[in-house]
């Protein structure tokens, strides 16, 4: 999948009924992968029709086609996106909204885990995380369990990068995500913040090693150009006023 060829900027045109929201422009792709992605769309198996992007491209097809799931594969979905490729950083604002929308229940907010994850964090008894990142996002929601997974991230960033150190409690965890042994949480309920290790890191000028940044660099631009993203934008602003 990673070998398609998408046209991002334009990679929804209609499809399904003319009422839908899902957009994808069918010339892109061949007839084989656009049938399967329809009938996939026409028979509500979100699972298997995210499956088929490339995961850079999760986030931007969820924005898509979010008000058409119901609650628990809202946030199964979201799981998924915030488990894989997808930086946090890139939309933090939209995706603590997305946690806590107001039409959706949050209940269901335990199936952005599977069950073993699940389980996992249920008996989970260690306290401390760790996390490696640029000096402009130190107060991140991604953590580790790992120090090692913690020094990797900070290696894929350059300039001045940190490693911090942490406690938390687990109730106050958003998820625990296994590839990453990962403590998604909102960094105030971090208590004991310190940096353990301060790096500096020059820019790496070989593109292959800056792949997965320029990726996400790349998709996070289109995104926030998209109607989808705007929209949800509005939607913010609008609570926002509302609270206020």
């Amino acid at each position: 999948y990673n070998k398609m060829d998408i046209d991002r900027n334009k990679y929804l045109r209609k499809l399904g009924d003319d009422n839908s929201d899902v957009h994808i422009k069918k010339e892109s792709f061949n007839n084989k992968m656009c049938d399967m992605i329809l009938n996939d769309y026409k028979a509500k198996n979100w699972e298997g029709l995210l499956l088929k992007f490339d995961s850079h491209q999760c986030f931007p097809v969820f924005l898509e086609l979010y008000q058409e799931f119901d609650d628990k594969w809202y946030f199964t979905l979201l799981g998924d996106i915030l488990s894989g490729s997808t930086y946090y950083n890139n939309y933090s604002d939209v995706i603590v909204y997305l946690l806590n929308h107001p039409q959706r229940n949050v209940k269901y907010r335990k199936y952005l885990m599977n069950s073993e994850e699940r389980n996992f964090l249920k008996s989970l008894k260690a306290n401390t995380i760790y996390r490696g990142c640029s000096n402009q996002f130190v107060e991140g929601y991604s953590w580790t369990l790992r120090l090692e997974e913690a020094k990797k991230f900070a290696n894929r960033n350059y300039g001045e990068v940190f490693i911090l150190k942490g406690n938390f409690v687990k109730s106050d965890a958003i998820a625990y995500f296994k590839r990453e042994d990962e403590i998604f949480i909102n960094p105030k309920y971090v208590s004991n913040k310190r940096i353990i290790n301060r790096i500096y890191h020059y820019p790496d000028r070989n593109v292959g090693k800056n792949y997965r940044r320029n990726k996400n660099q790349e998709i996070r631009d289109i995104v926030k150009k998209s109607e989808p993203y705007k929209r949800l934008l509005r939607e913010i602003q609008d609570a926002s006023r509302v609270g206020s």
